[in-house]
């Protein structure tokens, strides 16, 4: 036999207290309590396969945004269409560069973007951005997204082992969702191990 719906309702008025997640704000007729805009390489659909359901388990709404090409990345930087609060750019790093297709060699594609370059395209006006390249965690990366207008900037310092990127991703929102602010929910993240400890928040 059902419990009453008044029931009911006293329970989750109870677990609301005992339990508070924005989560609750979905169940009261929210579609989600957040958004993010994935931000995808090539080479990076193992983070995307393992990033995107987590967070939309968490009843956050994830817009993914592929960037196949350099007029793709600009036109994607430059926020067309881009709403989102977060910015998830899952691109590969190296030597001070972002990777769009590290190991694409076709003539007249080009992949390796300098933070130069980065800096003239990207446009995310009051955004957090959350980067996933290995060493990437740079004031000088910080800089050139604040410039487009970010108001913060988590990405590693170093190379992150191999599903480091996914699981700190993971952990950062989790947080949120429980109700820490932004820098108590990189702390939960970065407290895990020395792994997840490289990542590095810079605050415009």
């Amino acid at each position: 036999m059902s419990e009453p719906v008044d029931l009911v309702d006293q329970k989750v008025e109870l677990w609301k207290v005992q339990r508070p997640s924005r989560v609750w704000d979905v169940a009261d007729g929210a579609t989600w309590w957040t958004t993010v805009d994935l931000f995808a390489g090539h080479g990076m659909a193992d983070i995307v396969s393992a990033v995107r359901p987590m967070l939309e388990s968490m009843r956050i709404g994830v817009v993914l945004w592929s960037l196949a090409n350099e007029h793709n990345m600009r036109r994607v930087f430059a926020g067309e269409n881009s709403g989102a609060p977060y910015v998830v750019v899952a691109m590969h790093g190296d030597a001070g560069r972002m990777l769009l297709a590290p190991s694409d060699s076709t003539p007249g594609f080009k992949s390796s973007f300098s933070v130069e370059e980065v800096r003239s395209m990207v446009r995310v006006p009051g955004k957090v951005v959350v980067g996933l390249g290995c060493a990437s965690g740079t004031q000088q990366w910080a800089d050139a997204f604040f410039e487009g207008g970010a108001t913060d900037y988590i990405a590693p310092a170093s190379a992150p082992f191999a599903h480091a990127g996914s699981v700190f991703t993971t952990i950062l929102f989790y947080a949120l969702t429980q109700g820490r602010d932004l820098a108590e929910a990189v702390q939960t993240a970065r407290a895990v191990d020395e792994e997840l400890a490289i990542f590095m928040h810079f605050r415009r």
